[in-house]
């Protein structure tokens, strides 16, 4: 599984390198592989042991500056012991953190969770699949994030418990969105933007929740079976799946217009009393970075499917069109 990340980028890393430096973002451009490495690197690369089956994956570069030393910015032309004491002594050895267990036992919502939970793998998922799918100059939508979902349950196997983890996760996960965009700016004070009293309300439940949630989710994960899993779930009352519905069918109906009008409401007040922040620009000690994928289905699904049939369409035309003219 970590060699197929490996080698995935690696073959992106190449295929970068072949495009113009302004078809590529900050990332490829940084990642990219201009030239073929030797073949003895290239195995060094694949077979490194410290990482061939447990992981983490990282790309080439990462690899080859560490082993060049390349990727310390230190210069060449003092020896060590004279320079000036700029150290403070303690090290920081996460530039491959794989997991943060503290994040993923206190996270607020799924995407905080997940931000903790095989970190590299995720960075994998968003830089390598979720981004690439996404057409240039388009936000990724619909087809990125089904995509996403589909080569991570692929990735882990064929058991069908992998797709039911991963199926309600995204719904959970779009469900958690809502909630967040909604509900959470009814606990911050419109004025200033600070959290109020009740806020400590909020941050208590919604590490339970979450805990709560996911331990439902990853069942069928580890039993694998279609029909174990569900008799897991059948015994848990089906707690998570339930609340899920509740949830998308209540931001699904005019409740959702109403909740919308009220923070309108309140955050033309705190404008009224004083400039702030936008309420959906607050910034979150949960917050996870962005190089970390969503896996949650898009707000306006129809959009995105219409466009995606259409590119579909528009390709299958282009290649009846060249094979007409060979």
């Amino acid at each position: 599984m970590v060699l197929v990340m490996k080698l995935n980028a690696f073959c992106w890393n190449v295929a970068d390198g072949l495009l113009p430096d302004d078809q590529l973002s900050d990332f490829q451009r940084d990642r990219m592989l201009k030239e073929l490495p030797p073949l003895i690197d290239y195995a060094g690369y694949v077979l490194f042991f410290p990482s061939l089956f447990a992981g983490p994956a990282f790309d080439y570069s990462e690899y080859r500056q560490w082993i060049d030393t390349t990727m310390f910015d230190v210069p060449t032309t003092v020896e060590p012991a004279k320079r000036p004491p700029v150290l403070t002594g303690k090290i920081s050895w996460n530039r491959l953190q794989n997991i943060d267990p503290l994040a993923v036992e206190t996270a607020q919502n799924p995407r905080a969770y997940l931000g903790g939970w095989n970190m590299n793998t995720s960075n994998w998922l968003r830089n390598y699949i979720y981004l690439r799918v996404t057409p240039r100059g388009k936000k990724p939508g619909f087809r990125a994030s089904l995509m996403t979902f589909g080569t991570s349950a692929f990735w882990h196997g064929f058991h069908p418990g992998y797709y039911m983890s991963f199926i309600l996760a995204s719904f959970i996960q779009t469900s958690a969105k809502n909630f967040r965009r909604y509900v959470r700016p009814f606990f911050l004070d419109p004025h200033t933007g600070k959290p109020t009293p009740n806020k400590k309300i909020y941050d208590f439940i919604c590490p339970i929740a979450t805990q709560l949630i996911f331990s439902f989710v990853v069942v069928p994960f580890l039993v694998l079976s279609f029909r174990d899993s569900w008799e897991v779930w059948r015994r848990l009352h089906y707690f998570a799946i339930v609340g899920v519905q509740l949830v998308m069918v209540f931001f699904a109906s005019p409740a959702k217009g109403f909740l919308r009008k009220q923070l309108e409401t309140r955050q033309a007040k705190g404008r009224f009393f004083g400039p702030r922040p936008s309420l959906s620009r607050n910034a979150s000690t949960d917050s996870v970075s962005s190089t970390h994928p969503v896996l949650g289905v898009a707000d306006n699904i129809e959009k995105d499917v219409t466009e995606m049939v259409e590119e579909i369409k528009a390709e299958i035309e282009a290649k009846q069109k060249s094979l007409k003219k060979d």
